[in-house]
C-alpha cells in the first residue's frame, strides 16, 4: 500500500474497538485510536496504531486531534452501550452518545474526513414478534440508549448532506467475546444456563416473562448480524 489509508477509531480501546484497529493496521492502514479508557479496558499497544486518552465530548481537544492526524476516515465506535448505564444516568448516556457524536462530526467536518462510520444498534427497530426485516420493520426506539443510537443515525445522515462526505451505519446486534467488560444478553444467558439445572428458567432482563431454554439448546435467535445504512 503506497498511500496507507489513514483511519481514526473512537473508542478503539474497547471490545469492538481494538480488534477493528488491530485488523485495519494489519491491512496496512495507519490507525489512531481515540479513547477516554472509561470501561476499564487497558489502551492496546499494536504496531500500526497510535493512540490518544481523550473524551470524544472534548471538543477543541477532538479537532486538534483530527486536524492533525488528517484521517481519510473516522470509524465512531466511543458511546455508552451498558443498557443498565444509559437508563439510570439517563442525561449523561445522551451527553457521550449525542453530544460527542456531534462533536466527532463537527471535528470531521472541519478536517475534511471523506467517510464517517457509524456504530448503531439493533435496538432501534421497534419490538417486533417477528424477524426483523431492515426494509420493513419500523425503526423505534424503546429504551434511552436505542434513542440515541437512531439520533446518531440522523446527525450523521445531516452531516453527509451538509458536506457531501460518505456516511456509514453498521445498525450492530449482540457480540460475545472473553474480554468484554460489560454484562450483556448473551453472556447473561449463558451464565445463567451454565449454572442450571435440567431445564433452566431464564430471565431476559426489561421482559415481564421468562423464556424456557434447555442447557442444552432449543432456543432460535430471529435476528443478529448486522444491518446496514448509508447516505
Amino acid at each position: 500500500m503506497t498511500n496507507p489509508q489513514r483511519v481514526l477509531v473512537t473508542g478503539g480501546a474497547g471490545f469492538i474497538g481494538w480488534r477493528c484497529a488491530r485488523n485495519l493496521a494489519k491491512d496496512g492502514a495507519r490507525v489512531l485510536i481515540a479513547d477516554n479508557l472509561s470501561v476499564g479496558m487497558p489502551m492496546p499497544d499494536m504496531d500500526g496504531c497510535e493512540t490518544r486518552e481523550i473524551d470524544i465530548r472534548d471538543k477543541s481537544g477532538m479537532v486538534e486531534l483530527t486536524e492533525g492526524f488528517k484521517p481519510d476516515t473516522i470509524i465512531h465506535l466511543a458511546a455508552i452501550h451498558h443498557i443498565p448505564t444509559c437508563e439510570r444516568q439517563r442525561a449523561y448516556a445522551l451527553d457521550v452518545n449525542v453530544v460527542g457524536t456531534e462533536i466527532v462530526l463537527d471535528a470531521a467536518e472541519k478536517a475534511g474526513v471523506g467517510t464517517v462510520v457509524l456504530a448503531s444498534s439493533g435496538a432501534v427497530y421497534d419490538w417486533v414478534d417477528a424477524p426483523l426485516d431492515e426494509d420493513a420493520t419500523r425503526t423505534w426506539p424503546c429504551d434511552n440508549y436505542a434513542l440515541s443510537k437512531l439520533t446518531n443515525e440522523s446527525q450523521l445522515r445531516f452531516w453527509a448532506d451538509r458536506t457531501g462526505g460518505r456516511g456509514r451505519v453498521a445498525r450492530i446486534f449482540n457480540t460475545i467475546g472473553h474480554d468484554d467488560p460489560n454484562a450483556h444478553l448473551i453472556p447473561d444467558i449463558l451464565n445463567q444456563l451454565y449454572n442450571a439445572k435440567g431445564q433452566a428458567r431464564i430471565a431476559l432482563g426489561n421482559s415481564e416473562t421468562a423464556a424456557r431454554l434447555h442447557p442444552c439448546g432449543g432456543y432460535r435467535c430471529r435476528g443478529g448480524g448486522f444491518g446496514r445504512r448509508h447516505w
